[in-house]
């Protein structure tokens, strides 16, 4: 016979359900001290008794269980044995925005004498995967929860095994000593690094190992199916606290390390919140597995196409700074725009009457810290404010989007009053994208507070704005931390400096998309025309030889992002307008559901291509890049069957499908083409 609780529990969720006009949303059940969290993708049993254990994993689709051999506590602080019991339960369903996608929340506390510990679980009800957040209260303490550690390599004469039983905040079950995992680690500071993505393969051992990274895999040769972890962070080198390592491999499994939060930071009065994981499971193979952990990512922030479709022109990338940065060039900048079909035209650093130290005019200090008066409009170069420019906008219907360098000052204390600023825009001048740079995250109180500043401005505006977050240079947000506020700014490359090539930017985008949404990244294409004597004559990767169109094309797997001058743009005006309305019309069945990269990682020489799903219509979409490639067809391995296909644009000669296989012809280098796989 069923507990009173779980029969109190149904009933609380089919009312809530109700409320929010759904049948499918996640369910919680108790039974005594077990809890399953469940929705139609998967189920997630815990044993709960003051300490949250995993107990098993189960895939409904596939009918794929995995128990786990040794459940151990989620969190665990070496050397502190803390003794926990249950404090509190709560559950409920919630939506952060009216646009956003709902989600059941469980609310767990646990106390010991001196610590109390709040686990925060979240399910969507489109992905099997449960995200996963830890907070504290509790006295300072001068005791390091996490210290960094280095292989000591001393000599092994014992027979016990390491078992990796160091402070963790997560645990991701191991498949035994025959298993295999991947840990994927991701780079930002792209102007000092041109591959984003590092794979590593590793056996586990006997004794622990340590790795740095935010996504492990872990698999068997006899197991049909996967299990994963996401640590929601930065990347490494920008966590505070940090230990030196995300996760400790064993033959038991993965601890998930480096919380965020250092005991020194403990306060009585106030939750503590360390980082969020997420796990979950998997059919085996790499499209199942894409994207699954694709899926959930897309949950944390809802694909609406008037917030987030974009075709944006950042002037930056033709290397006059802000030497141009007026009235007068914005409005022939907002003219051409209108022409080439650019939905957003993002003024950078040099709008504001506070010139930043990277300003074209000898007058430019500023970067750590600014007064609101820095952040009005130049009173020089935009005599009459914003209004002349934000009406040829409307009249012309694009959007203004503002450059913003939050003051660093004391752990960005003054976040408020920045948020306020960013209002004010909103509220005067109808802005609602932002591109945050400058940001330097090394400390705990600098993440807190700049995530305040930006939940404060999506609460305010009711989830109207998208922060472009730059991530080419110091401690920044990464790619899996915030992603509920916006897309990524990834790279700067310049035809000035001879190291924009189209094909280098797409390959950080193909690898990238297998771990990320691509439509949070933003991806940016030059004028091809400028300083092509800065590339050899012979080179046949040059900008110039691979082409506008191709260049252009080579972004619509991400948000397109126009790195230059528009007004400089002396050739190819009709080209780009016409593949404008291409890729507009094309993106709205892309961007709501999972893209994934396929073909080979492009080199310069290879195929590739991008697979979009669409859930909702009979076809699918397969996007085919040919790079200076001496071999005219190629097969791509398809995640689906398909009866027949169409070349909706390009230069694709022939194509031919055989179920899952498609053959496709083009002639000459540097081709592509949009293809529609027909179910």
């Amino acid at each position: 016979m069923k507990p009173k609780n779980s029969y109190l529990l149904l009933l609380f969720f089919l009312l809530a359900k109700t409320s929010f006009g759904q049948d499918h949303l996640p369910q919680l059940l108790m039974h005594g001290d077990t809890l399953t969290i469940s929705n139609v993708h998967a189920s997630h049993t815990f044993l709960w008794d003051g300490n949250l254990q995993l107990l098993k994993i189960h895939l409904k689709k596939e009918n794929f269980i995995h128990v786990v051999d040794k459940p151990i506590p989620d969190f665990f602080i070496q050397n502190q044995p803390f003794a926990f019991e249950k404090l509190s339960t709560k559950n409920s369903y919630q939506q952060d925005y009216e646009q956003e996608n709902a989600y059941l929340k469980v609310e767990l506390i646990a106390k010991s004498e001196a610590l109390q510990v709040k686990y925060e679980l979240k399910m969507y009800e489109s992905s099997g995967a449960i995200q996963q957040t830890i907070s504290f209260k509790g006295k300072p303490s001068s005791g390091s929860w996490e210290n960094q550690k280095t292989e000591d390599n001393v000599m092994i004469e014992s027979s016990q095994i390491g078992t990796g039983d160091e402070t963790r905040f997560g645990y991701l079950p191991g498949f035994g000593q025959h298993a295999s995992y991947e840990v994927i680690q991701f780079k930002e500071a792209t102007d000092y690094h041109d591959q984003p993505v590092q794979k590593l393969m590793i056996s586990p051992f006997r004794q622990a190992q340590k790795f740095q990274g935010n996504l492990i895999v872990v698999r068997s040769a006899d197991k049909p199916y996967t299990l994963w972890a996401l640590k929601q962070s930065p990347i490494s080198w920008s966590q505070p606290n940090y230990p030196g390592f995300d996760f400790i491999v064993s033959n038991n499994g993965v601890n998930i390390s480096g919380i965020g939060v250092e005991s020194l930071g403990l306060n009585e009065e106030k939750w503590i919140q360390g980082y969020s994981f997420a796990r979950s499971i998997s059919k085996n193979g790499s499209y199942h597995e894409q994207r699954d952990w694709l899926t959930y990512q897309m949950q944390l922030r809802k694909y609406d196409n008037k917030r987030d479709a974009m075709i944006l022109a950042n002037t930056w990338g033709d290397r006059n700074k802000d030497g141009r940065m007026n009235e007068t060039f914005i409005l022939e900048e907002l003219e051409m725009a209108s022409q080439l079909g650019i939905t957003h035209l993002q003024l950078d650093d040099g709008w504001q009457q506070g010139l930043s130290k990277n300003s074209a005019s000898k007058a430019g200090l500023k970067w750590d810290d600014w007064t609101t008066e820095d952040w009005q409009p130049h009173q020089e170069r935009f005599p009459n404010g914003f209004n002349n420019i934000v009406q040829s906008a409307k009249e012309k219907n694009i959007q203004l989007c503002l450059w913003f360098n939050p003051s660093k000052t004391d752990a960005y204390k003054n976040w408020e009053r920045d948020a306020d600023i960013l209002l004010s825009y909103y509220v005067d001048y109808g802005i609602k994208v932002f591109k945050i740079d400058g940001l330097a995250l090394g400390d705990q109180a600098s993440q807190v507070n700049v995530y305040s500043l930006f939940e404060k401005v999506m609460r305010e505006t009711g989830a109207e704005v998208t922060f472009n977050l730059d991530v080419t240079a110091g401690k920044r947000v990464g790619y899996h931390y915030m992603q509920e506020f916006g897309n990524i700014f990834l790279e700067n490359r310049y035809t000035d400096w001879g190291n924009y090539y189209p094909y280098r930017t797409m390959r950080n985008l193909w690898n990238l998309s297998a771990y990320i949404p691509s439509s949070r990244l933003q991806i940016e294409w030059l004028n091809v025309y400028r300083n092509a004597n800065k590339y050899e004559e012979v080179d046949v990767h040059s900008p110039l030889k691979v082409g506008l169109d191709y260049a252009y094309a080579s972004t619509w797997a991400a948000q397109p992002l126009a790195w230059m001058e528009l007004t400089g743009l002396l050739h190819g005006v009709s080209e780009v307008s016409n593949l404008s309305e291409v890729y507009s019309i094309a993106q709205k069945d892309w961007h709501h559901s999972v893209v994934l990269p396929l073909g080979s990682e492009p080199s310069g020489y290879a195929w590739s291509g991008f697979w979009m799903e669409n859930k909702t219509k009979a076809y699918d979409h397969l996007l085919v890049y040919k790079e200076a490639s001496d071999q005219e067809m190629y097969t791509f391995d398809l995640p689906n069957s398909y009866s027949n296909v169409k070349v909706e644009y390009g230069t694709s000669s022939t194509t031919l499908i055989d179920k899952d296989k498609l053959n496709v012809e083009m002639e000459g280098k540097y081709q592509f083409a949009l293809i529609r796989l027909e179910k």
